[in-house]
């Protein structure tokens, strides 16, 4: 999980400068599964790369296919 998790913000924060220099007003989410999610917000570091990197969460359940959160990261 932790292997997946670091390769998925590699590409998100790439993502997130492409997206700024060609569209500065689109938000960008990373979409994590909730029993993913659920795991990984139980540990500190998860919550200080969230805010340190600005990355924006859109947590979702993937067997009622539904989004159950929306994470905005502000300043």
């Amino acid at each position: 999980m932790i292997y997946d998790f670091h390769g998925a913000l590699g590409q998100m924060l790439v993502y997130q400068v492409n997206i700024k220099l060609q569209d500065p007003e689109r938000m960008l989410y990373l979409a994590i599964p909730q029993p993913t999610f659920d795991k990984m917000n139980q540990q500190r570091i998860f919550e200080v790369v969230m805010e340190r990197y600005q990355i924006n969460v859109l947590v979702y359940d993937p067997v009622q296919k539904q989004i159950t959160q929306w994470i905005r990261q502000t300043k």
